[in-house]
């Protein structure tokens, strides 16, 4: 393991997620947080050392919780849990890694965009049922409104994740386009 490579998809995908899961689950299972107002006091005790340690089990949790946010993002587009199958899209990235690398970054940011709306989505259904533990256990009506927005924002996010998805696909589309068009245009013989 001569570099420890961290990308785009690695922060956005894993890291941010899986840090938010982690506060959510911090804060959900934090028995001295029993009202909205105390969560701030909650996080403000953390040191140092367990922010670094916090960051590895971040990414490990986001890595793991991309399988959850998969599945939210299949629910809500196809109403199923799609198994696994091959489709032409592995040879259309495979194209483009060949004859296209220039092209890669912006279809790595739509598919990194992607992961983070769809594992937010299960964040947020990890905040709505804590809140709703919390509001059992603690009676204090506020967390409805955390409850709410959990559901809502849930929601966002999915429907963020889609636009992001056909993003990625119109673009991979245009790329490979283009790459026939100039292999046209060079492989035509003078007139």
């Amino acid at each position: 393991m001569d570099k420890i490579r961290v990308d785009f998809f690695d922060v956005l995908g894993y890291l941010i997620p899986g840090s938010a899961l982690l506060m959510v689950l911090w804060i959900g299972g934090d028995g001295k947080v029993q009202t909205i107002w105390q969560v701030y006091d909650s996080i403000h005790q953390l040191d140092n050392k367990s922010l670094l340690i916090g960051l590895l089990l971040a990414y490990i949790a986001g890595f793991v919780l991309h399988a959850l946010g998969d599945t939210l993002y299949d629910l809500y587009r196809f109403g199923k849990i799609r198994k696994y199958a091959k489709s032409d899209v592995q040879e259309k990235w495979a194209l483009v890694r060949e004859y296209g690398q220039k092209h890669i970054a912006i279809l790595e940011r739509w598919y990194a965009l992607r992961a983070l709306s769809q594992n937010l989505s299960a964040v947020c259904l990890v905040a709505a049922f804590a809140s709703i533990l919390k509001l059992i256990f603690f009676h204090d009506k506020a967390w409805m409104a955390c409850i709410a927005g959990a559901f809502v924002m849930l929601y966002i996010f999915l429907r963020r994740a889609v636009i992001f998805h056909h993003y990625l696909n119109d673009d991979l589309d245009a790329i490979l386009n283009l790459r026939l068009d100039a292999l046209k245009t060079n492989t035509k013989s003078p007139g």
